[in-house]
């Protein structure tokens, strides 16, 4: 055999041998994956800056605070344990930027390539748009990640596992009613229009042993009913609750000095809610005023109440607020319920209204 004959050949078995030990590396990332969550999370590859990197080599404390409660319940849904009887129901609320649609993927991944048992589940967004941007959240890391290639197949909304299958839905879509999930991650609960998804998911966890629930979200509007869902939350023992202190920015990723440039540009209403994750009054909510503007300067705000028959009279409050350093002005109508809650029953904004 001659020199380059000899050279040819152990190229060859170099790269027969790299090859073998990328096999080995991979089989032993996927055995360790498929014990826990947290070794799965020790493994697992993200979309960083400035370069793709494992999780667990850019985490921060904080994140491994938020995921630790969520892993024995889920690790027990796939059937990877029994022992688990804490909550089943979690609610998260952090600020804008903070990993949240990127931590909804990495779970629901797992969930799917590593449960030893059949189960079904959902990872519901507000809109379509934001639905795609989760599904590309998972997608994104399953490229990062080849090891996952064998074990995950993309459709267009739903990815499925060697037992099972997880759809991506969005309120706007439709209420999806008859859903029984073993597993269920709602993402920005507070840009929700409609509570009906909502409903039906979380109605649908009776047919279901230990199913978990899982809502990552904004701050969002006091008086509608994702705050009370929120309050309840946050007391009843049923829940795992865990909020970021107002004001807090906790990524350590985040440029301080790019929010504030953010905040000064964008409504004050809004920035308290998406970065400062501070529930606000309907008046600050630029959702609803973009709504109202529609129908500026109605005769009356009457008509728009639908106030059921057989309610009795209500007892409605009216506010006005003059804006003389916007040169915009609110009117607004809310309505104490039986219960003692306040509700917003209208909003009037009115651009270039002094009382003058």
């Amino acid at each position: 055999m001659d020199d380059q004959s000899i050279a040819a050949a152990s190229v060859e078995t170099e790269k027969s041998l790299r090859e073998q030990r990328i096999e080995v590396r991979r089989r032993r990332i996927e055995l360790d994956s498929s014990k826990s969550i947290a070794k799965y999370l020790d493994h697992v590859v993200i979309d960083s800056l400035p370069e793709e990197s494992r999780w667990a080599n850019v985490r921060e404390d904080w994140q491994t605070e938020i995921v630790r409660p969520m892993v024995p319940a889920i690790e027990q849904v796939a059937g990877i344990r029994n022992d688990y009887d804490g909550p089943r129901s979690f609610f998260y609320v952090l600020p804008k930027g903070h990993d949240k649609t990127g931590l909804i993927g990495r779970l629901a991944n797992w969930a799917v390539a590593f449960s030893q048992r059949r189960i079904t589940g959902c990872v519901a967004a507000s809109t379509r748009d934001q639905a795609r941007l989760l599904l590309e959240s998972m997608e994104a890391e399953q490229v990062y990640n080849s090891w996952l290639s064998g074990r995950l197949q993309t459709y267009r909304l739903a990815v499925r596992g060697p037992h099972s299958k997880i759809d991506v839905l969005s309120s706007e879509a439709g209420a999806s009613s008859g859903r029984k999930d073993d597993f269920a991650i709602l993402d920005e609960l507070t840009f929700w229009e409609s509570p009906d998804l909502f409903d039906i998911i979380f109605s649908g966890r009776a047919k279901r042993l230990n199913s978990v629930v899982i809502i990552i979200t904004n701050a969002g509007i006091r008086g509608t009913w994702q705050h009370d869902l929120y309050t309840q939350a946050k007391s009843d023992p049923s829940w795992h609750f865990y909020e970021s202190p107002p004001g807090e920015i906790l990524a350590g990723w985040l440029n301080q000095k790019d929010l504030e440039a953010i905040r000064r540009t964008i409504r004050p209403g809004f920035a308290r809610r998406v970065l400062g994750n501070e529930w606000i009054s309907s008046t600050e909510n630029p959702l609803l005023e973009e709504a109202v503007l529609r129908r500026q300067m109605a005769k009356t705000l009457w008509r728009h109440f639908g106030i059921p028959k057989g309610h009795g009279l209500p007892e409605l409050y009216m506010g006005v607020d003059f804006g003389f350093t916007q040169d915009k002005s609110v009117v607004w109508t809310d309505e104490r319920e039986r219960d003692g809650r306040i509700l917003a029953r209208e909003v009037l904004v009115m651009h270039k209204a002094h009382p003058d």
